[in-house]
């Protein structure tokens, strides 16, 4: 099962309608805490979003300091100065999303080496999370990933990288994404 699904991930094309967005102009950032990397989504100029785990004081993104607070169970918004560009909320679910964050093959943030971002496929998985409030996507997603974005077609965001699965056979291959608002 471990190998089909692997081999169905890996072989996953870009959405047909999804866009991905530009190399460098991606609104999501590299967001540094206390205790390592995860990935943030600039929403405007005053508001980004992440992982509610990732706020681990100091926070830093694009070298400036930056607050954050829970606003549901594992969703927080981050206050500070964010360039652009900026996500779009998606107004409906896909089938096929794109996964974007800091996590998979980027360089060790220790190593002084700036991480790199990926996109990658993913697919949402007809079920819910262990709370039933979480989007179940089947997808390649590794630590440094949370607080990244699940986009839909046309670039828009619907989701925040929050989890992935615990049981190892899943482990980097499904993971949880809270929908995002503000």
């Amino acid at each position: 099962m471990r190998v089909v699904l692997a081999l169905f991930l890996a072989a996953l094309p870009v959405p047909a309608g999804a866009e991905r967005p530009a190399p460098d102009r991606s609104p999501v950032r590299l967001l540094l805490h206390d205790h390592g990397r995860c990935s943030a989504v600039a929403m405007s100029p005053t508001v980004a979003l992440t992982a509610g785990h990732c706020l681990n004081p100091p926070l830093r993104v694009d070298g400036r300091e930056v607050s954050g607070t829970l606003i549901a169970d594992d969703l927080a918004r981050l206050a500070g100065h964010f360039a652009p560009p900026y996500a779009r909320l998606a107004g409906r679910l896909t089938d096929d999303v794109l996964l974007e964050g800091y996590g998979c093959d980027a360089a060790p943030v220790w190593l002084g080496e700036q991480p790199r971002r990926e996109v990658r496929p993913g697919l949402l998985v007809p079920a819910s999370g262990p709370l039933g409030l979480e989007l179940v996507i089947a997808g390649r997603v590794c630590p440094g990933d949370s607080g990244g974005a699940v986009w839909a077609d046309r670039g828009n965001l619907l989701g925040i990288i929050t989890a992935t699965a615990s049981e190892p056979q899943y482990a980097r291959r499904l993971a949880f994404a809270t929908p995002a608002r503000l």
